[in-house]
């Protein structure tokens, strides 16, 4: 008997009995071959076996010969074609995993005996694809009916009627866009968390919405954080996790450093976040025209003005701008800002700038000479170099308690740099290899994929394939860290420590029998 993979129709049986297993007849499945299986020999072969030629003869084990069709319609022809494509699939697959190190390979077996990672599994392939399930939504307002936010809930769920004290509430703070909690990109985020059965609450920062630079949104974002984590209603355990994107998963561990609230996170995943503000922004200020626009558009409506007030300015600028036209300026940095941002095509921008030519010419210059664009840079830096630091997350390091961090960044990310993702990490690993100031140390998780760029997916291509595991085990290790119980430790020293707990228990128990 011969037994091939099988990229085409196939024929079964011998002789005068020997049937295609093609195209529309192929529904018969493996149940018809095993029927034929039983009474005659089976041959499986392909066009590789008779070299595509039709009517060519194909020598079986017993000596009996099969025959291949003289021709074959459109239709065969289509359905041969996708299934060498699907078995090229399963070969990279499988070429992939055998590249993978031991590590990657017991990761995969974790992945696979685990409820947890089978959530991380749907919820990856779900944003990765773009589906987005049906989730129940409810606005509510918090902080005395300052900040309004949307709670997702599984529909029709146990989880629905009455949460599992178990599970974390996953906050999920949007980044800096003009759009806030209706930003779509976040909201697909969040109903992915609650169709896994946890309650996502998505909070409108509205210093983040109105895309400006600041310490007070690191302060809406504590008030926030102790308001949810307070609320029975929403979170049953007093237990909450976080999931940033930029701005806000800087700002969260940030955040997660203050006193109110530093024991009640457990767990804290950024996407796209920076390690710091200065290195960042120098790095969106040096950018070249052709790249993405969104960082240094936010910096330079947040801080020109610093630039345009300072001395000797009009040196620089070569000509002086009044208040009226400076404030245009700003509106225009801000208008470019909202047309990247946008989930629907938009030119506000274009129309704004039509009827102002004196503001489009300054605003051109500030996008195409990266020179005058530095000059101004190394005005503004200065002036605010206390503000950047007090935003910056490696300040900080020695303060977060949380049990996991998770940082996910793009390889191709043009609005923050991947290195901010591994600098950050390094920070994280040497604290915890350190264990400094007698805290807790959080144990840190670093995945930067191409699969994402900011905040958008990129073009799938196939040798992304270990690359989405990547991303599979890092939303699972987020999702461990949430659905734990308040004061567990996961992995390392505390799963060791039950076990040498455990085993003398096992022994009086086992000599009291």
């Amino acid at each position: 008997m011969v037994v091939g993979f099988v990229t085409g129709p196939v024929l079964v049986g011998t002789g005068d009995r020997a049937r295609l297993i093609g195209g529309h007849e192929r529904r018969l499945g493996t149940e018809a071959v095993r029927k034929q299986q039983r009474c005659h020999t089976v041959t499986w072969c392909c066009e590789k076996h008779t070299n595509r030629v039709a009517g060519v003869s194909t020598k079986c084990s017993d000596d009996s010969e099969t025959q291949t069709p003289r021709s074959l319609s459109g239709r065969s022809w289509r359905n041969l074609s996708i299934q060498r494509w699907a078995l090229l699939a399963r070969l990279h697959v499988i070429r992939s995993v055998n590249r993978f190190n031991a590590q990657h390979r017991a990761w995969v077996l974790s992945l696979v005996s685990e409820s947890t990672a089978l959530g991380a599994l749907l919820l990856a392939l779900r944003l990765l694809i773009g589906d987005v399930p049906s989730i129940a939504e409810k606005r509510v307002s918090l902080c005395d009916g300052k900040v309004s936010c949307i709670v997702f809930r599984p529909p029709n769920s146990r989880e629905a009627r009455k949460p599992r004290p178990r599970k974390s509430t996953i906050v999920v703070a949007h980044g800096l866009n003009p759009y806030g909690i209706n930003d779509t990109r976040v909201q697909k985020i969040a109903r992915g968390l609650a169709s896994l059965g946890f309650t996502a609450v998505m909070p409108e920062i509205q210093p983040f919405k109105e895309c400006r630079i600041g310490n007070d949104a690191v302060s809406v974002l504590v008030s926030v954080l102790d308001s949810i984590a307070s609320n029975p209603t929403l979170s049953p355990c007093g237990q909450i996790s976080l999931f940033g994107a930029s701005m806000s998963g800087s700002c969260g561990i940030i955040a997660a450093c203050d006193s109110r609230v530093s024991k009640k996170v457990g767990a804290i995943l950024c996407v796209g976040s920076f390690n710091s503000v200065r290195t960042a922004s120098m790095r969106a200020m040096r950018s070249r025209p052709q790249e993405d626009s969104t960082a240094r558009n936010l910096l330079l409506y947040n801080f020109l003005k610093e630039s345009y007030e300072s001395p000797g300015a009009c040196d620089i600028i070569g000509s002086s701008f009044n208040q009226e036209t400076r404030e245009e300026i700003y509106t225009a940095a801000k208008l470019s800002v909202l047309d990247n941002t946008s989930c629907e095509p938009s030119n506000l921008l274009g129309a704004f700038l039509q009827s102002r030519p004196a503001v489009a010419s300054e605003f051109k210059r500030l996008q195409e000479d990266v020179s005058y664009r530095i000059s101004h840079a190394e005005r503004i830096i200065p002036r605010v170099e206390g503000l950047m630091e007090s935003l910056s997350p490696q300040n900080y390091v020695g303060q977060v308690e949380c049990r996991q961090l998770v940082i996910v960044h793009g390889l191709r990310d043009e609005v923050n740099h991947h290195r901010e993702a591994q600098n950050l990490h390094e920070r994280f690993s040497r604290r915890q290899q350190q264990h400094s100031n007698g805290r807790l140390a959080p144990r840190s998780h670093l995945c930067i994929t191409p699969l994402i760029t900011h905040g958008e997916r990129a073009p799938f291509k196939l040798h992304y394939i270990p690359s989405v595991l990547q991303v599979i085990f890092a939303v699972y290790v987020f999702l461990a860290a949430a659905n734990t119980a308040p004061g567990h430790q996961l992995g390392g020293n505390a799963h060791r420590t039950t076990r040498a707990i455990s085993q003398p228990a096992r022994n009086a128990k086992v000599a009291r029998r």
